[in-house]
Order: C-alpha cells, then sequence, then structure tokens
C-alpha cells in the first residue's frame, strides 16, 4: 500500500546506554477465604483483593527514597488506593479518564508527581504519559522511581507500554507485578513474562496474546 511505513517498537537496550527495564513478580498469598472470591470475581472484582499488599509494597518503597507510579486497570481499585492513601496520610496523584477528564487536568496532575509534590501517582492510561525520573523541561525531579502494575493486562505489548511509563528516556525505574500465587493472575504472569522475553522488536497481536493466555489457563486447568 503506497504510503504506508512499518514502525517497530524498539527495546530501550537497543538505544546506546540505556537500562534494560526489569521485572520482579511481587508474589501475593491469598487466604482460603480471598482465594475463593478471586475465582467468583476475575478480573475487575478480584483486583480489589490485593490492594492492601500493593500498598504495602508502595510504603516499603517510599521508606527506600522512591516514587511509585502504581498502574492500574480499574476505577473502583484506585478508589480504594485512594482511601488508603488518604488515611496513611501519603500525597498522591491520579489519572485516569474521570477524574482527569480533559488533558488541562491531567498534566497537572502528572507534574504533580514528576516534580515531587506527589510522592505517589495513580493511573490507568497505557499510552501517552511520562513518569520517569528527571524530567528536564518540566521541573521535574531527580528521585529514583519505582513502578507497581497493580493489574496485568492480557497482552505482552500493552505490558511493555505500561511498564515504559516510568522507565523510559534512558532512566531506569524497578517495576513489580503484584500477582496472587496459585491463581489465573500467576499463570498470566507466566505467559506474559515469556512472550516479553521473545518478542524481539516487541511486534505482536494483542488479540494473539489473550488467546494464549487463555489456552495456557484451560490448560492448566483441564
Amino acid at each position: 500500500m503506497s504510503g504506508v511505513r512499518p514502525a517497530l517498537r524498539r527495546r530501550a537496550s537497543d538505544l546506546a546506554g540505556w537500562p534494560e527495564v526489569n521485572r520482579i513478580v511481587h508474589w501475593v498469598e491469598l487466604d482460603c477465604s480471598a482465594h475463593r472470591l478471586y475465582v467468583i470475581r476475575l478480573r475487575q472484582k478480584s483486583s480489589l483483593l490485593k490492594v492492601e499488599d500493593s500498598i504495602e509494597l508502595c510504603l516499603e518503597l517510599l521508606d527506600n527514597g522512591r516514587q511509585v507510579a502504581i498502574s492500574c486497570e480499574f476505577l473502583a481499585t484506585m478508589d480504594a488506593m485512594e482511601e488508603v492513601l488518604r488515611k496513611k496520610k501519603i500525597s498522591y496523584a491520579r489519572v485516569d479518564g474521570r477524574c482527569t477528564n480533559n488533558s488541562h487536568l491531567k498534566e497537572a496532575e502528572r507534574l504533580r508527581y514528576q516534580r515531587g509534590d506527589a510522592s505517589v501517582i495513580l493511573f490507568n492510561v497505557v499510552e501517552g504519559i511520562s513518569l520517569h525520573e528527571g524530567e528536564t523541561h518540566n521541573g521535574g525531579n531527580d528521585v529514583p522511581r519505582c513502578q507497581i502494575d497493580h493489574d496485568l493486562r492480557w497482552s505482552a505489548i500493552q505490558a511493555h507500554q505500561i511498564d515504559g511509563r516510568s522507565h523510559r528516556d534512558g532512566k531506569f525505574a524497578q517495576v513489580y507485578w503484584v500477582v496472587a500465587k496459585d491463581t489465573i493472575d500467576s499463570r498470566v504472569a507466566e505467559v506474559l513474562l515469556w512472550k516479553l522475553e521473545s518478542m524481539g522488536n516487541l511486534q505482536g497481536d494483542s488479540t494473539k496474546d489473550f488467546e494464549e493466555i487463555l489456552s495456557a489457563i484451560q490448560e492448566k486447568s483441564a
């Protein structure tokens, strides 16, 4: 087709001197009651069962002198995290399609985090937001960043894009995936890690990722 150019998504390590993203799976133990609820409430409601675990990890990272970005998929989860942070008197910003429904509000919240006025940011966008350390043009500070992926998306490309909100522009940010043990979560994480390792230039198909994850879950359940 005339005028169509192929595009590749480049890894950070393809650029000289840029660090490769590093992902740590942060395992969460669910008790018997929570495990039953997880199965019943898979996806949105099950996300709420891990809120305290993600906030606990966040507080630990803050104590170690980091600013923390927390990626969520669901507004209800963000509301629950916001309530906990507020009770603990932790300064936070939030970017989503409801609270920051225009570009001005979105940028204002983002800059509060980038400049250190908020030590934590909750966000649910996949692209179009930079949360890395040392943003020179907008007064960003040099406090090291970490990112917690509370909800794993069922697409390797989306997972890569989300991890790139904080780990970007040559600035390293440790990424943590919050995963519940012995659940579908753990199988999703396994498949995504394999996909991200094997994708090379990061070309891929989100629909195919979903099909592969679903197939892996069905095999394990059989």
